[in-house]
């Protein structure tokens, strides 16, 4: 895990991080600026998948499109997202260390990595953050995913995808849609974090 250092913590506040801010809660899609960086935008599309692998890491991808409200906010967003990946990294790692002064989980941020394309005056961002903690094995044949206590909030959607020889025991709140190897949240403003239970089939 990246070693933290003060002067670091002072640039990490000048970019937004697009997928996970932990400030008292889990927020999807939730951005952080700096007062002095702060731009006008609307939200125009945002959806993230979690992806959950057999070795219990969790890719988080969210793609999100903004719009500036005018040319100095589009020169802002451009400039914020510039970011190198090593420093929006080392943040969340921050930020992880803040969930779990909460939760009784431990965290680590394994990868991340962004792209943004720009068709003036919209700005889409892709970036996905692969962290271990979200799932917690309760014994040889069961995993649970969750995070405990935390709202989510959801946009436009949220899937969560995990391996077939998974099966759901249990799902709470129920998803929009559900298929063979995922479940989709649509359309809500907050909902509880889902704790799904799997079986695990060898």
């Amino acid at each position: 895990m990246p070693e933290n250092k003060g002067p670091k913590r002072k640039t990490n506040s000048n970019f937004i991080l697009i997928t996970l801010i932990f400030l008292g809660g889990l927020t999807i899609f939730q951005f952080f600026m700096a007062n002095s960086m702060r731009a006008k935008y609307d939200i125009q599309s945002s959806n993230t998948i979690f992806y959950i692998y057999e070795d219990q890491s969790v890719a988080i991808n969210t793609n999100i499109t903004m719009k500036a409200e005018d040319d100095n906010s589009f020169d802002k967003l451009i400039e914020n997202f510039n970011t190198p990946d090593q420093e929006k990294e080392e943040a969340y790692v921050d930020n992880f260390s803040e969930i779990m002064q909460n939760v009784n989980r431990q965290f680590e941020v394994i990868s991340y990595e962004s792209t943004m394309s720009t068709s003036k005056p919209n700005l889409t961002i892709e970036e996905t953050v692969t962290v271990m903690g979200f799932t917690e094995r309760l014994n040889s044949s069961t995993i649970e995913f969750s995070l405990p206590g935390q709202p989510l909030n959801v946009k436009d959607s949220i899937v969560i995808e995990y391996p077939e020889k998974w099966n759901i025991r249990s799902i709470v709140p129920q998803p929009t849609q559900r298929g063979e190897n995922f479940v989709i949240y649509e359309q809500e403003e907050q909902i509880d974090f889902p704790r799904i239970v799997f079986d695990i089939t060898y």
